[in-house]
């Protein structure tokens, strides 16, 4: 720039500039993947407060209680009355564009091996009974253990939350370089 003019030569500009738009767009790519971290953590976490929800229902009313993973992405929990009646206490849906679902590879089970044969695996159910000491059971009152995978577009978004049934604890998982990663 030339002494006593005020502003940038086109030179100057023309080569900052391009610089400045490659800089914008790897910003944009890792927030998009940010958001997509995010938005797969909210959907794992809907699943894990639905399970821990329904046991707490059944343990503080000593009622058993119904949760239900109604495809593709729909939570259901319901009290089962002493007359023998449903009520539904409530239903959530997984955050858009995720689905209870397997990941695009192949990575298995999780480390606690409940079940990878269906995206929603309680011994062959997709769904179970919390009872009111805290154990999740089926229909046939045979504690049973399982998993619920969630996935939305893309390998990193997958999750699984899986549940003991013994004693109603969760954990959750995501996938690392090829594997299932406990989330602490």
């Amino acid at each position: 720039m030339r002494k006593g003019y005020r502003g940038f030569t086109l030179l100057e500009v023309s080569m900052v500039l391009p610089l400045a738009m490659i800089a914008a767009g790897v910003g944009i790519i890792q927030l998009s993947k940010s958001v997509a971290a995010v938005d797969a953590d909210t959907a794992g976490h809907a699943v894990e407060s639905q399970l821990h929800y329904a046991r707490e229902i059944a343990a503080n009313q000593r009622r058993n209680v119904i949760v239900e993973f109604n495809s593709p992405d729909m939570i259901a929990i319901k009290r089962l009355e002493t007359d023998g009646t449903l009520t539904t206490i409530e239903t959530t849906t997984l955050p858009s564009g995720f689905s209870f679902g397997f990941p695009a590879s192949d990575v298995g089970d999780t480390p606690d091996g409940y079940g990878a044969d269906a995206p929603v695996d309680f011994d062959g159910d997709s769904s179970g009974i919390f009872g009111a000491d805290g154990t999740f059971v089926n229909n046939s009152r045979v504690v049973v253990s399982g998993t619920v995978y969630t996935v939305g577009a893309t390998n990193g978004t997958a999750r699984a939350v899986t549940l003991s049934g013994a004693n109603g604890r969760t954990k959750q998982y995501y996938i690392r370089d090829g594997a299932w990663t406990e989330r602490k």
